[in-house]
């Protein structure tokens, strides 16, 4: 059996499971929600299984009200764990054109990840000196995409002008999780 979970019950060993590779991961991420987590909530979650977890968003605006952020963000960072703030909390500043305080807080708190959500708003994505053919390919009508890339803004609206990724759905693995930004 495997290792010891108390003093009569060890923890089982006797299923095949596939095997994760080392943190950071470039595939096989998992991501999960922080509802509002207390600071001992969030350790008890890290001791429990922080080896299996590479992303916690901070879900529905939570982190905005939350007691103690940066000290629940130092136990997440502490495991190999990156936080983002969730994407309800994006769109809510992005309603209230409140975009750069956002920025200036992300950056404040040390972030090395957001998730920018699409619920509320238009980004367009723009293409100098592309052919029609290309665009078509790159984005199909009716297909899912995942785009990364920088976000400007240009007339008081968000726009990325050539993504430097565009994955297919089922390709996801090949997205990178971290991409240096040169000023």
């Amino acid at each position: 059996m495997g290792d010891t979970m108390s003093d009569d019950v060890r923890r089982p060993d006797f299923l095949t499971l596939p095997g994760r590779p080392a943190k950071p991961r470039q595939a096989g991420i998992t991501h999960v929600i922080d509802k509002g987590l207390s600071v001992r909530e969030a350790e008890d979650v890290v001791a429990t299984s922080g080896e299996y977890i590479d992303i916690v968003k901070l879900g529905w605006g939570t982190g905005y009200v939350s007691r103690n952020l940066p000290e629940k963000i130092a136990i997440y960072e502490a495991a190999g764990i990156a936080v983002v703030l969730g994407g309800t909390f994006w769109e809510a500043c992005y309603i209230q054109n409140k975009l750069e305080q956002w920025r200036e807080w992300v950056m404040q708190l040390g972030l090395r990840h957001v998730e920018v959500s699409d619920g509320t708003g238009v980004l367009t994505l723009v293409f100098f000196r592309a052919y029609a053919d290309s665009i078509r390919r790159a984005l199909p009508e009716g297909e899912t995409r995942f785009i990364s890339g920088k976000i400007d803004w240009f007339n008081a609206e968000p726009q990325m002008a050539h993504p430097d990724h565009i994955i297919p759905a089922d390709e996801f693995g090949r997205m990178p999780l971290i991409e240096p930004v040169y000023p």
